[in-house]
Parts: structure tokens; sequence; C-alpha cells
């Protein structure tokens, strides 16, 4: 960490240095007036002070200090501010000379403040917020009362207090914009969006004020604090089920770091890893891994390769390898990021989606005994913290249901899911895009558990609420239609299934993984309603993209070719053909018999080579 955090502080010092110099050279040859050579050397002053908060957080490093340091070091004010006369003077004016003095020493300790909050000291932080407040009273001083609120409201932020940091927050906004305070007006408007719609789950209360927070930023024009309310901003919208929207912002809040920070720094690298979560929640599979690529590269540059961020990059990239199927590239990098969050021992939460997502790939890979220890692992570990109520956590409950109807618990999978689906809905209210969600995942295990009419009647319920959702999800509707399409299949009346499959395949852009599924499920509809050629066409193009995604020997990826080869056969119109084929399915079952999470479909495989060799009619 040192070696990473030497030369910034080094090239800060330097920076100063050279700003003081000109100041003293400007004041000597009256090339600036004397205000802005007052305020300029005021700045100076915050600098050093803060400089020297961090460098004596340092010299006593806990372990969140380590973790934290490089994101200090490249967080500390900008020596250049110091000199730029615009920005100087669109400062609140110096109070009364009587008291100039004892303001200028308050907010230099509000900077060592800053500089202690960013290197993890929060309640040393906080402690200074608190007193300067004290001193802001006495002073009364309203403008350094706003700007004590703010460093306080952050600090709170930064340790997840996320009710005591509303109220800061809101405070020192609406306090700063009456004494005509506007930068930190912004910048509180900009934080409380976050916080409302993130740590107090609010998206709804969050967006009214988005307009009103977007107006104080633009009057300020700093476009640091344009980037934060653009991530910040984007993080309602995907709370909210505006995923594109969300998108759309956070890509915005990339581009403008990317042109106003130096290419090492941290925030982009954070910026990087926003962007590929978003686009991995809305099925963005491939850009997604792409994205979260660039951003673990980022921060190994940045931070280092053990730095507890490279961990939460290797999370979400995990998650979305096993979105596309790339199980070993999610091994590697979950792995990684367990090691991490271990070494750390830091806040217990990030382990959590560390957790859920090794539940998500045993399930994927069909170990259910590993899936079931991940998720009861992580719910154990998450529930004393946010609450058993939390909406976090029912992707690992659904996840647990998914596991105990695969080893023979269908009764309880199926209430288990149920359960998980009224807290959600309690928690969020019916119609949220990931009740919708939840209404899917029931559907499926009551289609899994046989119960194929309270499956239909599930899904009929989640495509209604999409249906009325702003905006329309046209992906997420497709995909339920695969699900009931799905059921039809399950009854055996193909002329039903078919349209609502094709549709979804239709829907469903080129790269999303769901796509191969509707496809591979199309064909089934296809063959069942005596059309082989047809399925042999839909196996074909799923086959090609899972052999794209995943490792010659993967189960999934040769029950596809099974399924191919069946097709082929039925399709055949010679006895080469047929035998051709025949072979294809052998080598195949070759494959899935291996793997015991397979065993039905390898029985299944069994049977029907069973036939072909006695000459009966294959079916299935």
């Amino acid at each position: 960490t040192w070696t990473r955090v030497a030369p910034r502080l080094d090239d800060y010092a330097d920076g100063w240095a050279r700003v003081s110099r000109g100041l003293c050279e400007a004041q000597q040859q009256a090339t600036r007036s004397d205000l802005v050579v007052e305020h300029g050397r005021a700045c100076l002053e915050r600098s050093r002070a803060a400089l020297d908060a961090l460098a004596e957080a340092l010299e006593q490093p806990g372990a969140q200090t380590i973790d934290r340091a490089v994101t200090a070091a490249a967080s500390l004010p900008e020596p250049a501010r110091c000199e730029d006369a615009e920005l100087l003077l669109a400062e609140l004016r110096p109070p009364d000379a009587a008291i100039a003095d004892a303001v200028a020493e308050q907010r230099e300790r509000l900077s060592r403040a800053r500089a202690l909050e960013d290197a993890g000291r929060f309640d040393d932080a906080e402690a200074i917020a608190d007193a300067v407040l004290v001193r802001a009273e006495a002073l009364r001083y309203a403008p350094l009362r706003a700007e004590a609120l703010l460093r306080r409201g952050t600090t709170r932020l930064w340790a997840g207090r996320g009710e005591a940091a509303d109220e800061d927050l809101g405070e020192a906004s609406f306090l700063a914009i009456q004494t005509d305070h506007e930068a930190v007006a912004a910048e509180a408007a900009a934080r409380r969006i976050y916080v409302r719609g993130e740590l107090r789950g609010r998206p709804a209360e969050a967006a009214i004020e988005l307009p009103w927070a977007e107006a104080l930023v633009g009057r300020v024009g700093d476009p640091r604090l344009r980037a934060l309310l653009l991530n910040n901003a984007g993080a309602v919208k995907v709370r909210s089920g505006d995923g594109p929207g969300g998108l759309a912002l956070l890509q915005q809040a990339l581009e403008l770091d990317r042109s106003i920070l130096p290419p090492g720094h941290p925030d982009i690298a954070l910026a990087l890893a926003n962007v590929g979560r978003v686009e991995r929640d809305l099925g963005h599979g491939e850009s997604a891994v792409i994205t979260l690529r660039q951003a673990a590269t980022a921060i190994e540059t940045a931070l280092g390769p053990r730095h507890p961020y490279r961990a939460m990059v290797a999370t979400m990239l995990g998650s979305v390898a096993i979105d596309v199927g790339r199980y070993a590239e999610a091994e590697v990098e979950l792995d990684l990021a367990d090691s991490i969050e271990r070494e750390a021992q830091g806040a217990p939460m990030p382990r959590y989606f560390v957790l859920r997502a090794q539940g998500e790939l045993a399930l994927r890979r069909r170990q259910w005994s590993r899936a079931r220890e991940a998720f009861e692992a992580a719910l154990a570990l998450a529930e004393p913290q946010v609450g058993a109520e939390h909406p976090m956590l029912a992707d690992a409950r659904f996840g647990l249901a998914h596991a105990e109807l695969a080893q023979g618990r269908i009764d309880d999978a199926v209430e288990h899911t149920r359960a998980a689906l009224e807290r959600l809905e309690l928690a969020l209210g019916g119609s949220h895009p990931n009740v919708i969600s939840g209404l899917v995942q029931l559907g499926r295990r009551q289609l899994e558990a046989g119960r194929v009419e309270d499956a239909r009647a599930t899904f009929e319920r989640a495509r209604e609420l999409a249906a009325a959702a702003e905006p329309v999800d046209a992906a997420g509707i497709a995909w339920i239609d695969c699900w009931q399409g799905r059921s039809w299949l399950a009854s055996e009346e193909p002329g039903r299934a078919e349209p609502l499959l094709r549709g979804c395949v239709e829907a469903l852009p080129e790269g999303e993984p769901r796509r191969v599924e509707a496809m591979v499920a199309l064909a089934a509809a296809l063959r069942l309603g005596g059309d082989p050629s047809g399925a042999v066409d839909c196996l074909a193009r799923a086959e090609a993209r899972l052999s794209r995604w995943r490792a010659a020997d993967d189960p999934e990826l040769a029950w596809a070719r099974f399924r191919l080869a069946q097709a082929r056969y039925e399709a055949a119109g010679d006895g080469a053909a047929r035998g051709k084929a025949r072979q294809s399915a052998s080598d195949s079952y070759a494959q899935v018999v291996v793997d015991p999470g397979w065993s039905a479909e390898a029985s299944e495989a069994r049977t029907w080579l069973d036939g072909i060799a006695s000459g009966e009619p294959p079916s299935g």
C-alpha cells in the first residue's frame, strides 16, 4: 500500500509548494487581486491540514485505514483549485473580521476531518465535526455550521448510519441554501440522494428530491459534484426499476470521471464497477464481463490485487460470469473475493454477497448440498446485520428453496419461496420489479414440483404486473412468457407453448444467456409438435452459443448436443444420417452421465439410446 501512497503524497506536496510560490509571486507582482490571494492562501491552509491529518492517520494505521489509504490520498483537495481565480471568487465571502481567523481555523479542522473520513477513521472524523458544530454555534456563523453538518453527515454515510446521515445532510443543505453557501448545499443534496435511495431503501423519496439536487449542482458547475450526482441518481433510477435509465446516468458519470481525473484514479475503477453491475442486472452479460474485467484491472493498478475493492469487483464479475456460463472464471473470482474478505476481517456484509454468489454457482453446477451450505451461511451472516425482513435477503432465500426442491424437499421449497416472496412484497410493494422476479421464482418452483396450474396462475400474475409497470421491461415480460410456455409444455400442449417461446426468443437480445434457454425450450415444443427440422435449427443455434461460453466438458453443453442429436435423428431422411446422429447422441451421453447432478437427464438419454438399439420408436 505504501508504495502506491507515497508517490501520490510526494506529488501532492510538490503541487502544494508550486501553488504557494505562485500566490507569493502574484502578490509581489500585483498580478492578482488581494482577495484572490487571500482566498488562495486560506484554500492552501485547508489543503495542508488535510495532508497533515492523512499523514498522521497513516503513522498508526488500522486495517480500514490501510484499505482506504490510496483512495484517501487520491481524494485530497487538489492544490490547483487554490490558484483558480473563478473558483476562489465563487466561494462564500469571509465572515466579519472579528471571527475570520476563528472560522478559518475551524475550516482547517473540517479539512482534517475529511482526510480522516477518507482514511476510514470515521469516529475520529465525526468527533472533529461535532467539535466544529459546537464552535460554530458559539461563533453564530451559520455557513460554518452547514459545513460541519455536511462533514458529519458524509462521515455517517460512509459508516452506514443512514438515518443519522439523512438528518445531517438535509439540515446542511437547507441551512446552506439560507446562507447562499451553494457548494455545500449542492454536495449535501447530492449525497442525500444516495442515503435515501440506497442506505435507507427509499428510492421513491430520493427520486422526488432529484430535480432539486440537480438544480443545486447545476448552479455550482463543479464537474466532480456533477459526477457524484450522476452516480447517485443512476443508483436511484436502478432502485426504482428503471435499469436502462440508471445505466445511462452511470455511463455519463464514468465518462465525466475519465475526463476530469487522472487515468489511475480509484474513482474511475469504481465507476466502471457501477456500470458493470447494472449491465449485469439488465442481462447484458458479455458487456458486463468486459466492463468488470476493466474495473478489476483498474483497481489492481490503483489499489493493489488484495484490496477490498478488488473483492467487491470479483464478486460482481463472478456473478456475471455465472450468468453467461463462464463457471471456471466465476469460481476463480469468487474464491479470490472470499479470500480477501476473510483476510480483511472487516464489515461482514460484503461476504454475504460472495456466499450468495457461491451458492448460485453451486446451483448451476447442480451441487445441491454445497448450494444449501452457501445460502444458509449467507443468511446466518446477514440477518443479524440488516434484520430478517430486509429485501436484499430474498435472493439467498430463493436460492435455498431451489436447492431444497432439487434434494426432494418439494413442499418445503414451495412454501419457503412463497414466504420469501411475501417478505419482499411487504418491504417493496406488490408491483416492484424485484417482486415480479420473485413471482417468477415461485412459479418455477411450482412448475418443478408438478403444480402446473398453480405455476400458470403465478406466471400470469407476474406478467400482468410487468405489463403495467413504468417503464415496461420488454425482456422481462418475454422471460415470463418463456416460463408460461414451459408450463404448457409440461401439459404437452405444444400449440400453446410455441408462440410464447418463439416470442421470447425474438424479444431477448443476441448474447443474452436466457435466450439460449428459450431456444432449447422452443425446440422441445417444435419436436413435440412434429417439427424436428425446426427443432434442429433452434438447437443448433443454442449449441453454437453455448459452445462459445462453456468449457468443452460442460454437462449443460453436452445435454444440448444430445438434444440436437435427437432432433437430427428424427429429421434424418436416410440411415447414414441417423447413424451419425445416434453416434453424436451416444458421445454426448458419455459426457452427461459422469456428472451426478445430471443423473435424471442421463437416465432419459440412456432410455432413448436403448430404445434406438432395440428398434423401438424414439420419443421424448
